[in-house]
């Protein structure tokens, strides 16, 4: 199960090119690098689950939030896609978009005020 992610709200034009490097590299690039790691075990095993929490911010946009909203777009589509290759065989991919939970998503250390930190109660 894939659960992280990291958001940033600010106007797009004012978001440093570190913050947004930081939210494509861990909730797009990490997503796909990972499935592609653990994919070839579960295919030998002839069972597994791939589980990509994705947001409610996937199904629109989301002025200042721009950047985490199309990620998240990204792991809905990539999971959704993947289900379907997966679909006749004993592997598959679930896509899950949770309702808000302000609990889970708090004010982090990251690269700026603003940012945000997702991940798995």
């Amino acid at each position: 199960m894939n659960c992280a992610g990291l958001g940033h709200t600010a106007p797009f034009e004012e978001q440093r090119e570190e913050t947004i490097r930081a939210m494509l590299d861990l909730n797009v690039r990490a997503v796909v690098e990972l499935t592609r790691a653990f994919l070839p075990a579960m295919r030998a095993r002839g069972r597994g689950l791939i589980v990509n929490v994705a947001s409610n911010a996937a199904f629109q946009p989301v002025p200042y939030l721009n950047v985490y909203a199309a990620t998240k777009a990204f792991v809905l589509s990539f999971s959704e896609g993947l289900a379907e290759e997966l679909r006749e065989r004993a592997s598959g991919s679930r896509p899950s978009a949770p309702a808000s939970r302000p609990r889970s998503f708090w004010r982090s250390p990251g690269p700026t005020a603003g940012s945000w930190w997702l991940g798995c109660p």
